[in-house]
Order: C-alpha cells, then structure tokens, then sequence
C-alpha cells in the first residue's frame, strides 16, 4: 500500500513539473500581433505594455528577460561580444548567370531609421532592427551583443514569420559615462529554426551626440551591361544585365540603408551599418525591367538616389581617366601651338626688318 501510495505521488509531481515548464515555455513564445505584410497570421511578441520601456511588464515591474539562447541541434550557438557566425546551410539562390553560385540567408536583417545610434554617454537609447522573411514560414530566434556590452537586450527572442512578412523588434542600448567616444560593433543574430542557418548583421553604435551632418551619401553608377538581343517579353524573363554601384558615406554618420526599387536582393547588402567605407552594389535584373533606382541612406536621415539604367551609357574609371587624359594632352598640344606660332612669326617680323634696303640720301641719288 505504501509503494502504491509513493508511485501516485510520483506521479503527481511529474505531471505538475511537466505542467510548470509548458506554461513557462508558453511566457517566452511569441503571441498575436500584427505583421507589417500580408500573408497568414503569424504568433510573434506581445505588444510593449509601457511606452517608457522596451520590454512587457508583469504586474507593474519591468521584465528584463535577456533574449533565449540559439540552439543548434541542442548545442548553443556562441553568441559572445563581437562574435561572427558565417551563413552556411540551404539558403536562398540568386538567379542570374554569373551568380548562380551566390546564396543569400532566408532572412533580411536592416536598421530602421528611428534607431538611435549615437547616444551619448551615461545616457539610453534604442535599436529597431528590421527583419524580412524571403523563405517558408518558420520560427527565428533573436540574439545580439557587442564588443563595449552597450546592447542590453531585445524586445522579442523569438518570432514567427510566414512568407514576405516583415517586423520591427526593438532593443534597449545603454551607455556608460566612462565610455565618451568608444565606437561599440554590435552583431545581431537570427537562427532559422527549421535548418538552423544564420542571418548576421553588425551595427556600429557611438558613444557621444549625434553629428550634425547635412551631406546626402555619395552615390555613382561604375558599370552596366544591356540586354540588346533579349528585349522580346517571350524570352526577356530568363535572362539578365548586371549593374555596379558605388555608394559612400564620407561624413560623420555613417551609412544607414541602401534600397533598390524594383526590391530585390543584391550583393553588398549586408554592409556594416554607420560605415564609412566605399559599398559596392551589385544586382542581376531581368532583361524585362530597363533600370533600378538605388537609394542611400545615412544615419542622420540624409538621402542620395542614382539610377542604374540598361540604355543609358555610363564611363567607367578607366574611360573618365583616359578622357581626362585626352583633355590634358590636347591642352598641352594647343598650348605648344600657340607658343610656336608667336615664335614663327616674331622670328619672320624680324627677318624681315633685317633685311629691308636702308633708304638712300639725296647725295647718293645722284
């Protein structure tokens, strides 16, 4: 009777723990909200509870949940400050001949234009990161950190997002006082969780006031190819004319965004978000569309936008060099001319004056 008795409360007690854990696993699963794209409904973070915080709130007092750890086959992914997780596993192809070896990860990770990348110290600020799912629906975890621990936590550790969906998560930034003019790098992590594959973007966060820049990034088409045999609508979908650009940022901000218009995935795109480096664009594009607007964006909201077109001719740096080139001679050329012409013709005036008979005297007539 007695083991009867320990077997049932054994028993109870599993059920009870069994029962603790699935409504603790149901708090950090993401709940209804909606999707900023259409597209069946999604289970993704409760909406924040309180304007002053970033994060919900449970009876009044904040939740500073740090973001689940990423598990990869039941191993956790290293996820320590300034960290790179290289995109490996089945990603999403770009078509195009010349890029059929080019893959990109599944999700698209950006920085919204409202968050806040120079805060100066002993001060917070926010992150809104901006994901886009351009695979199969599925669930994503979130993580993220950076090499002066600025990043706090995100809003949401996890997300379920169908098929072209998008969603904004925030984070929470705070910056020592010690920390007056450090530059923090930031990595933000998103796992699929059906192949475990890794989308990464790194952020550079200031610690001081936000400059106040008012130079648009710089922006220029470097080449273009033409589809001159491919423009029949029957045969135009299938194949493809190449563009590069450059984009820079050479203030103090830093680029923020780079868009493109029709949208469409592209090389370069996963820039270091604040660089102030040159960014090299580069995108195949249906021969049925003639060209592509390219917008760059800084961190201080200034915008610069060149278009990359199929029958507009573009000069290479190789051409601007030789036409400057051919310029500079055909100045040096006319320049020598003009010196040799006043040369002949002082020389000629000369001669001549040497060589006049000198008049004769009226004695001399005679």
């Amino acid at each position: 009777m007695k083991q009867f008795v320990v077997l049932v409360t054994l028993i109870s007690l599993a059920v009870a723990l069994r029962w603790t854990t699935d409504e603790h696993e149901k708090g950090d699963v993401v709940a209804e909200a909606q999707l900023s794209a259409t597209g069946a409904s999604s289970r993704i973070a409760p909406p924040i509870n309180n304007g002053n915080n970033f994060f919900p709130n449970e009876n009044g007092v904040p939740v500073m949940r740090p973001a689940a750890s990423m598990v990869n086959s039941g191993g956790s992914i290293v996820n320590s400050p300034g960290s790179r997780i290289v995109n490996s596993g089945l990603l999403n192809p770009l078509a195009g001949a010349g890029f059929n070896s080019v893959y990109f990860p599944y999700i698209r990770i950006t920085v919204d234009k409202e968050s806040e990348l120079y805060i100066p110290p002993g001060a917070e600020g926010k992150i809104i990161i901006t994901l886009k799912n351009d695979g199969p629906s599925d669930l994503f975890l979130i993580s993220g950190g950076d090499d002066k621990n600025f990043f706090q936590q995100f809003e949401y550790s996890q997300v379920q997002l169908g098929t072209g969906q998008t969603i904004n998560v925030a984070g929470r930034i705070r910056v020592p006082i010690w920390a007056n003019g450090a530059v923090a790098t930031m990595n933000v992590f998103v796992q699929r969780r059906a192949d475990n594959t890794v989308s990464q973007r790194q952020i550079y966060i200031h610690a001081k006031s936000e400059s106040g820049e008012l130079y648009a990034p710089w922006c220029t088409v470097t080449s273009v190819t033409k589809c001159d045999n491919y423009l029949d609508e029957s045969i135009c979908a299938n194949q493809f004319w190449r563009m590069r650009v450059g984009v820079l940022d050479n203030g103090d901000s830093g680029l923020l965004s780079i868009e493109m218009k029709p949208d469409g995935r592209f090389m370069g795109e996963d820039f270091v978000v604040g660089t102030n480096q040159s960014v090299y664009v580069e995108r195949m594009i249906s021969c049925c569309t003639t060209g592509v607007d390219i917008t760059a964006t800084d961190v201080r909201g200034n915008t610069k936008t060149c278009r990359a077109d199929q029958y507009t001719y573009y000069l290479r740096n190789g051409d601007i060099a030789a036409v400057v080139l051919g310029v500079v001679l055909l100045l040096i050329l006319l320049v020598a001319l003009c010196f040799l012409i006043r040369f002949c013709c002082r020389r000629r005036k000369s001669r001549s004056v040497n060589t006049a008979p000198l008049p004769r005297s009226k004695k001399d007539q005679k």
